[in-house]
């Protein structure tokens, strides 16, 4: 593009007419040098271009480093709470399983409980009779064990061999 400006000079104005002034000068030739200038400008533009080229390299490969590193743990992160979800669901089920056991537990307990009532009431039906004919059953043994002493002493005292004899 330079070469450009410099062997055409484009953008140099061609030999103008002379403007209407008051004085008299020199030949007038027109603007010249103003190629010079738009150059500079876009060198300053390339320059800049290639700063922002190499920048937003740079930057992109940061991004994309910042990325992979994220990315990685993302993946150790998934992995991690995949693995704590199976050892929750694994917690879950062993849990389940000692809440049924423990519902049995609890159901033979209520059935022993049950039992137990069962078995107190029939204690009591049994206790309450002894309660009501204790004293009576007291009595009729006293006077069985009586009768048997009485009955014992009389056959003691028979027995001798006069009364083994069939004579009168």
């Amino acid at each position: 593009m330079q070469k450009f400006y410099r062997d055409t000079s484009a953008l140099e104005v061609a030999a103008k007419p002379k403007p209407h002034t008051n004085f008299e000068g020199g030949d007038y030739k027109g603007s010249t040098g103003e190629a010079r200038g738009v150059l500079a400008i876009l060198e300053m533009l390339q320059e800049d271009i290639r700063k922002q080229i190499k920048t937003e390299g740079q930057d992109e490969i940061d991004a994309q480093k910042a990325y992979e590193e994220q990315a990685a743990t993302l993946v150790l992160n998934q992995r991690a709470l995949g693995s704590a979800k199976a050892q929750a669901e694994s917690e879950k089920a062993e849990l389940a399983t000692k809440k049924a056991d423990q519902q049995g537990d609890k159901l033979s307990a209520q059935t022993d409980i049950a039992d137990e009532t069962d078995i107190k009431a029939a204690i009591a039906t049994d206790c309450d009779w002894v309660k009501t004919q204790f004293e009576l059953r007291r009595t009729q043994r006293k006077d069985e064990i009586t009768g048997l002493n009485e009955a014992s002493e009389f056959l003691s005292q028979a027995g001798g061999p006069a009364d083994l004899s069939l004579d009168p």
